[in-house]
């Protein structure tokens, strides 16, 4: 029985095929599950690690404490069973997604809540040589479960204090980020820059030179072409359950720390100056992730998928229709 329930690599991959096994060890899993959980790829129980949670690390940690043991790649491993979204440091992974259905199905003490996944506004600026001033995004995640199936909320915002339109528009160009596997911030293609820039414009490529700073001017984007205020302006993606909102608008109250908004004015004589104006920036993506039962689920399949490997997950086949993954989070439970 011992050998049945925790096999070694080789003896799981032998018995991998083993749909009554499988089926034994969910089972299993409903009874031991606050330090167990099975997983569908590599067919044998896991034990939890809750001294860490499951989704949440520095992707670039080089060493990170896994939060469940895994058997090796070359073992048919489900390590890479995940999805890490370019420029974020919080990692989806498909074991906190189990996790986190399991309790939701079976109750406490099984699993994990559903508060693993809520991130408080954390700055996640990309620092690097050749960007000496990078962008200033600040993140914040959540999560919902709607119809039994895990959903997932992204809110970025950026609040481009000091940066002049032509800074900020070359630097948005060269400094992305991902809102799912197959939608960039980045390049002539972004949902920033289609929204923000003339189309005469947007599909120019960024010129050679020094990168851009808050101050910098670029002749790409000359002054007479301001940046355009857009309001909640929706889109989705063509491959994966997401969809995404993204408001531009220019702000005077600047942002002070704690998260409130704060208007200065600067004394001059007898007239008070307003502090110059600012663009705000907020792309919010609703992300829905499936039921959590399979990593073979073809909406968790195609969440995890990049634009190169998604031709079997198309949107209309998991008839997901544009807008419904927004509408399903706004929905009552």
């Amino acid at each position: 029985m011992f050998n049945l329930l925790f096999p070694t690599a080789k003896q799981a991959l032998i018995k991998k095929r083993s749909s009554a096994r499988a089926a034994l060890l969910e089972l299993v899993e409903k009874d031991i599950g606050n330090e167990w959980w099975y997983c569908s790829d590599c067919k044998i129980l896991h034990p939890i690690y809750t001294m860490v949670g499951p989704t949440i690390r520095n992707y670039y940690d080089p060493f990170p404490l896994p939060p469940v043991r895994r058997l090796p790649h070359r073992h048919h491993s489900c390590y890479l069973n995940r999805r890490h979204l370019y420029g974020s440091v919080v990692v989806v992974e498909y074991p906190a997604v189990r996790l986190v259905m399991n309790r939701h199905l079976y109750g406490p003490p099984i699993g994990l809540p559903l508060e693993i996944f809520n991130v408080q506004p954390t700055t996640t600026t990309m620092a690097h040589k050749e960007r000496p001033a990078p962008l200033p995004w600040e993140e914040r995640w959540s999560a919902r479960i709607r119809q039994n199936e895990l959903l997932l909320c992204v809110n970025r915002t950026l609040n481009a204090v000091g940066w002049t339109d032509d800074a900020l528009r070359a630097a948005i160009k060269v400094e992305g980020r991902e809102l799912c596997g197959h939608i960039f911030t980045a390049g002539s293609t972004s949902a920033v820059i289609h929204f923000a820039i003339p189309p005469s414009t947007a599909s120019k490529p960024v010129p050679p030179g020094p990168p851009p700073s808050p101050t910098s001017s670029s002749p790409l984007s000359p002054a007479s072409r301001p940046f355009i205020p857009r309001d909640s302006i929706m889109d989705s993606c063509k491959f994966c359950c997401t969809d995404h909102v993204i408001n531009i608008e220019q702000r005077r109250d600047h942002p002070s720390r704690g998260g409130k908004k704060k208007k200065k004015k600067v004394e001059s004589g007898d007239d008070a100056i307003e502090p110059e104006p600012y663009w705000h920036i907020s792309i919010t993506s609703y992300h829905r992730l499936g039921r959590g039962r399979s990593h073979d689920d073809p909406v968790w399949a195609a969440f995890v998928s990049c634009q190169g490997s998604c031709r079997h997950y198309v949107r209309t086949k998991l008839r997901c229709p544009s807008g419904g993954v927004k509408a399903m989070w706004e929905s009552e439970e």
